[in-house]
């Protein structure tokens, strides 16, 4: 036994503790991925010949990161993103340097830029000019994002026509204006819903049911604004079994009558574009019983402003518009690596790559291996206390176990010197 021995165990022990004690520390950090410490027997080389020598201690190897998979917690955060899976999220400093991290506690930057909270880009696939997703890598950025208005083209109409309506007393009038609105006593039923134009300015859509003079026929009129008539109407059949006849007088299925009204040129605001209004009837029935709207869908929209955004298990980042639309931004692109255990740490939850990692590889969630992404949430430590407690304990008793020995040592080299 030497005392250089010794000193070599109570710094293994010390650095062992030093890695527990890390670990311990860092149980809350996002995505905090545990260490080992390694150590391996020190041989003394031999002075004369060939071979080695006694061992003379311990030596320190560094450390192992375990990459397993930590617990997902949620947060409801759409911009905390844990990763379900194998993959590393790729993050750009200023200089175009390249790290990875398995921590999702994403932010805006005052530049729109997605950013760690180191401030580092989240790289992703780019939306290609046809609205898919290309192979072009680059910074997530969501500023500025806005979406065009749509001017309505098409609505769809579901209801129920009652078969006992009688024929309304007030004839239509000859021109709908603002001097002659529909009054009450012109129609049996209507509905109304919201439209646009191409400039995204609202507009009233009335549509009024009239019953015909002839069994089963009905008249359906469109105004808009209360003073402008979409042509003069269409007529509209059933059958005596109550469902409507399509433009060839053969009954359904399915019950759909699409009717095209006259092209419409918005007066107020004016400037908008000239559009041509579709009604689709799905369903149209003339049943016994009231008047009932069951459907009443229209396919156009103003101008949206960034709400939100929402990210899906494959990554795919939209903005969510205030008109209900959302638009594209990119998909969130993952590296993996041949051998994650020599990703060299670089603090702040990152990792880089070194020789031994491989090259990384560049993916989508759940492609080629790699995990999916879950948007509101974040993946936790690895840390397992317990597990580090009871390291912790045998790490300090190894600690004491090698200050014995050099307690010993001392006592014995002390007698060797008080021999006389």
């Amino acid at each position: 036994m030497s005392f250089e021995s010794i000193v070599t165990g109570i710094r293994a022990a010390s650095f062992n503790l030093e890695v527990i004690g890390n670990n311990v520390s860092n149980a809350g950090t996002v995505a905090f991925k545990q260490s080992r410490a390694n150590f391996a027997g020190v041989i003394q080389q031999a002075l004369l010949g060939s071979g080695s020598g006694p061992e003379t201690g311990v030596a320190i190897n560094g450390t192992t990161h375990a990459f397993s998979q930590g617990g997902i917690k949620v947060t409801e955060n759409p911009l905390d993103l844990a990763i379900n899976g194998n993959g590393f999220l790729t993050l750009r400093d200023a200089s175009n340097n390249t790290f990875y991290s398995r921590a999702g506690d994403l932010d805006l930057d005052a530049d729109g830029f997605l950013v760690s909270k180191s401030g580092y880009q989240v790289q992703a696939f780019l939306p290609a000019a046809n609205g898919t997703i290309s192979d072009v890598v680059g910074s997530l950025r969501v500023s500025d994002v806005s979406g065009p208005p749509a001017a309505t083209a098409n609505v769809s109409i579901g209801a129920n026509l009652d078969s006992r309506a009688l024929v309304p007393s007030v004839a239509w009038p000859a021109t709908v204006s603002a001097t002659t609105p529909v009054t009450t006593g012109m129609y049996n039923s209507s509905t109304t819903t919201t439209i646009f134009d191409s400039l995204g300015n609202q507009h009233k859509l009335d549509v009024y049911f009239i019953k015909g003079a002839a069994a089963n026929t009905w008249k359906v009129r469109a105004v808009i604004n209360g003073t402008t008539e979409l042509g003069t109407g269409t007529d509209v059949t059933f059958t005596a079994n109550g469902e409507i006849q399509n433009p060839t007088g053969t009954p359904t299925p399915p019950p759909t009558f699409p009717v095209t009204f006259p092209s419409w040129t918005p007066s107020a605001p004016a400037g908008a574009a000239a559009q041509v209004i579709k009604l689709d009837f799905e369903p149209l029935t003339q049943f016994s019983g009231r008047f009932a709207v069951s459907n009443l869908v229209q396919d156009g929209y103003t101008t949206g402003q960034l709400t939100g955004l929402k990210v899906d298990k494959e990554g795919i980042v939209k903005a969510q518009l205030s008109n209900g639309q959302s638009v594209l931004l990119g998909q969130v692109a993952l590296a993996k690596f041949r051998n994650n255990t020599a990703l060299e740490p670089a603090g702040s939850n990152l990792w880089s790559a070194s020789p031994a990692s491989g090259v990384p590889q560049l993916g989508t969630p759940g492609s080629d291996g790699m995990g999916l992404v879950e948007s509101g949430a974040l993946e936790e430590s690895n840390v397992d206390v317990t597990e580090q407690l009871v390291e912790m304990i045998t790490a300090q008793r190894n600690f004491q176990a090698s200050v014995k020995a050099l307690q010993t040592q001392d006592t014995i080299t002390q007698t060797v010197i008080n021999l006389r």
